[in-house]
C-alpha cells in the first residue's frame, strides 16, 4: 500500500510538473519594429527530403555570407540590393512575406537588435523541407 501512494504521489508530481512546464511564454509577442533594418544572413542549418527523388536529399549546417535582406517601417521589404521585393507582416511570433505569387510563413525563433533566427518548414506528400537560418543586423 505504501508503494501505491509512493508511485500516486510520483504520477501527481510529474502531471504538475507538466502543468507547469506547459505555462511558459511561449506566447510573447515580437515587437514588429526590432525587425526593421538590414540583415545579413550568417549561418544555415536544415535538410530537404524528397522521396520520390532521393538522390536530391540534403543536410545541411553552413556558415553563409553576402545574402540581405531589409525590412522597412511600412511593411515593405527587399532582398539584395533590392532586387526582389515583397510585403511583410508580423503576428505574434510568425513572420509572414508575401511575395509576388506566393506566402512564406516563417517562425520567429529570436529577435533582438543584433541578431535574429528564423525557421522555415514544409511538408507535402513525400517532400520535407526544413531551414533554420541566423542573421545578424548590419544597418
Amino acid at each position: 500500500m505504501k508503494t501505491l501512494k509512493y508511485l500516486s504521489f510520483l504520477l501527481f508530481a510529474f502531471v504538475l510538473s507538466a502543468g507547469f512546464a506547459s505555462c511558459s511564454d511561449d506566447d510573447e509577442s515580437i515587437d514588429p519594429a526590432a525587425i526593421v533594418g538590414k540583415w545579413e544572413a550568417v549561418w544555415s542549418e536544415g535538410y530537404e527530403i524528397d522521396d520520390e527523388e532521393p538522390e536530391y536529399n540534403d543536410r545541411w549546417s553552413e556558415e553563409v555570407g553576402g545574402e540581405f535582406v531589409t525590412f522597412e517601417a511600412d511593411g515593405s521589404g527587399y532582398y539584395q540590393n533590392n532586387t526582389q521585393k515583397f510585403s511583410w507582416k508580423l503576428e505574434g511570433n510568425q513572420l509572414m512575406i508575401d511575395e509576388r505569387y506566393s506566402t512564406e510563413v516563417y517562425t520567429v525563433v529570436k529577435l533582438n537588435a543584433s541578431e535574429m533566427v528564423l525557421e522555415y518548414y514544409e511538408k507535402e506528400d513525400s517532400y520535407e523541407y526544413y531551414d533554420k537560418t541566423t542573421c545578424r543586423k548590419v544597418e
